[in-house]
């Protein structure tokens, strides 16, 4: 759940104070990525 929270902080200011969209992409890809496998985890779960 870090690395999400650190990869949206890092979307944001990356979109925000810098000009490189790329790597705001590869930030934001990166971090729907780390949200879905959260997601498939929780489903996944035996509770």
């Amino acid at each position: 759940m870090a690395a999400c929270s650190i990869l949206g902080v890092a979307t944001w200011y990356t979109r925000n104070f810098s000009e490189r969209d790329d790597l705001m992409r590869l930030f934001a890809f990166t971090g729907i990525a780390c949200m879905l496998s959260l997601l498939g985890w929780t489903l996944t779960m035996d509770i």
